[in-house]
Parts: structure tokens; sequence; C-alpha cells
């Protein structure tokens, strides 16, 4: 886990790093492992802090990174959530994958999902894998990035 010195500058760097933004709530921090760490708020202005398909999430939460990583001199993973919608994502995706398997299954026709970030591929190659009846498979470049899932043989 990480050093309460260093757990302290960290929480301290992420507010004032919000306070910045104008986030006047209380910022919950979570240590997952010995290098992550969970943030997460809730703001009136979600979508201002959220963007299209999460994409401002995605590189605010980038943008943290790298200020802690300067700070503490060392890699750490971040998991910023802003009013839940990681987690409401995430039961959506888990949805998607399911009924995205299930047709792939029935017309023995591959899939294709639309584009997603990494952190979406790894919930529907989760959400799939302990299913014998399809399998998916990430194809594409940079934000092309995508997945398939085809039946199996």
């Amino acid at each position: 886990m990480f050093r309460p010195s260093e757990t302290e500058k960290i929480k301290e760097k992420v507010r004032k790093f919000f306070s910045f933004l104008d986030v006047d709530s209380p910022i919950k921090f979570e240590e997952i492992n010995s290098d992550t760490i969970k943030i997460s708020f809730w703001v009136e202005e979600a979508p201002f802090f959220i963007g299209e398909r999460g994409e401002t999430l995605v590189e605010t939460q980038n943008l943290i990174k790298k200020i802690l990583a300067k700070e503490t001199g060392r890699h750490l993973f971040i998991d910023l959530d802003i009013n839940n919608y990681k987690e409401k994502k995430a039961k959506y995706l888990e949805d998607l994958a399911r009924t995205a398997a299930d047709q792939a299954a029935l017309t023995k026709k591959p899939q294709a999902l639309k584009p997603m970030w990494a952190w979406e591929r790894r919930i529907i190659h989760s959400a799939l894998a302990e299913r014998q009846d399809v399998y998916s498979q990430s194809s594409g470049r940079g934000h092309q990035r995508h997945i398939v899932i085809y039946p199996a043989s």
C-alpha cells in the first residue's frame, strides 16, 4: 500500500487540481492495491467533467496520473470516476457483451462492437471470459480499437 505521507501528498495534489476546476464536493480516495488509487466525487455539472463517450474523464485521469507520477516518483494507476459514470457504464457494457455474444452464438457470425477505451474493452473481455460458445478479440488501432465477438468453432 501507499506510505501515509505519500497518501497525503496524493490527496493534497488531487484536491488542489480539482479546486482549480471549482469542484467543491468531497473527494473520495480508495487504495485498490499497491499502485492503484480510485478517486471519485459527485458534481452537478457531470457532463462537463465526463465529456462525450467519457473522453474528458479519461484525459483528466491521464493528466492526474502524470502529475502524481512526477510528484511521487513512481508509476501509479488512477481510476477516476465521477457520479458513478464508470460503474454505470460497466453494467451497460456487461449487458452489451452478453447480448452481442448471444447474437454471435445464435447466428454463427462475428459481432463487431463500436470503438472503445481500453478500460471498456477489458470489461467486455472479462464479461465473456467464462463463456464457451464465443470468444472476444480486440481489433484495430488507436481510437478505432474495438472488440469483435466470434462464435466458437
